[in-house]
């Protein structure tokens, strides 16, 4: 039985990328179920992120004038580049650096089940037999054996997506990455994003309680092609490649047991505005990769040190986007109305640092008043669950540390929801 320091299963962005960085110092084995993808996704964000991620060298296109839309409103302007990254060679990238690193990547390896944990090691079962590791990180996704079993999860919803690769060039474009284009219920969202200077990836998210098949949603994409901005371009086009798949979004009460981690969308690293995987992983798998070799090296890897605690102004930010998308999936068809109203009421700035999790202190607090000057709390009484309804109450009111008020409003919350049970 051969043993690793860390075991990494999932060999996508979230697996390969921290991969790299721990392999400088640690005997690492990623192991992946199939192969590292050769497939081109479309991998877009702001080109100061991906640049402080260290991968500009990937940049594959880049376009000044992006911006989202929601219905008929105004346009909201990104203010920095987006820029598209190749994603296979970024994965490369990272495959090489492990190589290179004298750590190993193991493909077409199936991982089984944990069949023996110890005080300082795991015994994992694969297809390509036992290995054995002082720390396991789940980097799988959707499809995660593990994060079922230990509990991981507080809130859960996801954004099924359905589209494809289209012989479209968006060069010289003002680019509309993200388009609402009718109220419907569910809300139905048109993402577009540049593969390469020809194609573009154009696809529908839709927000659900429930883990439903993707394939559903190709009517309504099939109606968003024909009614978008592109629609000239893209009249009488096929796909040139069908894509589709499942995002998990939510909030998470651990992203950590007894020597088990987990990173990507096992950890919902993403927006629920825009399931901004990719911006949120490389964002963060240096910080990550940091945290996880001080307690290798500590040997502090039991569920209270391991776990990686965000800083208390991105917990904030990611506590808003829990809400929102709470929101989202909560609300009843006339109550989506009021989320667009609250969307026009915001300046162009609040919202794109919403999608890109660095509201500032004073954003943060223009967003929450907003919300609840156009929802009321009777509204989101209904529609949020409870310790979000505080959260969304203490933030209103931390300002004056008027403890009386919050009192109230929590009163209103419990005697509401005491009718509804006595119903």
């Amino acid at each position: 039985m051969k043993n690793y320091d860390v075991i990494i299963i999932g060999a996508g962005l979230a697996g390969l990328s921290l991969g790299s960085e721990l392999s400088k110092k640690h005997n690492i084995l990623v192991i992946e179920k199939s192969q590292i993808k050769k497939e081109h996704k479309t991998w877009t964000t702001e080109e100061s992120i991906i640049k402080d991620a260290g991968l500009q060298k990937f940049i594959s296109t880049s376009f000044d004038k992006c911006y989202f839309k929601f219905l008929d409103k105004e346009k909201y302007y990104f203010y920095d580049k987006i820029a598209t990254v190749d994603d296979v060679a970024v994965l490369n990238f990272f495959d090489k650096a492990i190589k290179d690193n004298r750590s190993k990547v193991l493909e077409n390896c199936n991982f089984i089940d944990i069949i023996e944990t110890k005080e300082n090691s795991i015994n994992i079962k694969t297809s390509e037999g036992i290995f054995s590791t002082r720390l396991l990180i789940d980097c799988s996704g959707i499809d995660s054996k593990l994060t079922t079993k230990n509990q991981i999860y507080d809130k859960i919803f996801y954004l099924p997506v359905y589209g494809g690769v289209y012989n479209v060039s968006l060069t010289n474009k003002e680019v509309c990455i993200a388009e609402i284009m009718t109220n419907d219920f569910p809300l139905n969202l048109l993402e577009v994003f540049p593969a390469n200077k020809d194609q573009a990836l154009i696809y529908t998210f839709q927000y659900s309680k429930e883990n439903i098949d993707p394939k559903s949603l190709k009517a309504i994409h099939e109606y968003q092609i024909k009614n978008c901005y592109l629609k000239d371009e893209l009249k009488g086009k096929k796909m040139v490649r069908e894509v589709y798949g499942m995002i998990p979004m939510g909030e998470v009460k651990k992203n950590a047991v007894d020597n088990i981690f987990f990173f990507g969308d096992t950890d919902l690293m993403g927006s629920p505005i825009a399931g901004t995987g990719f911006t949120n992983i490389i964002q963060h798998y240096r910080k990550i990769a940091k945290h996880l070799s001080e307690k290798l090296l500590n040997n502090t890897l039991k569920e209270k040190e391991l776990n990686y605690l965000f800083d208390k102004q991105e917990q904030v930010n990611r506590d808003i986007q829990t809400i929102i998308g709470l929101i989202l999936i909560n609300s009843k068809p006339e109550q989506i109305k009021i989320f667009f109203d609250m969307l026009e009421a915001l300046s162009n700035k609040v919202i794109a640092n919403t999608i890109f999790l660095r509201l500032n202190i004073e954003e943060i607090a223009i967003l929450i008043k907003t919300l609840v000057d156009k929802f009321g709390f009777k509204k989101l009484v209904d529609i949020l669950p409870k310790k979000e309804y505080m959260f969304i109450t203490r933030e209103i009111f931390k300002a004056t540390e008027d403890i009386v008020i919050e009192k109230v409003i929590e009163d209103i919350y419990n005697i509401r929801h005491q009718k509804i049970l006595n119903l």
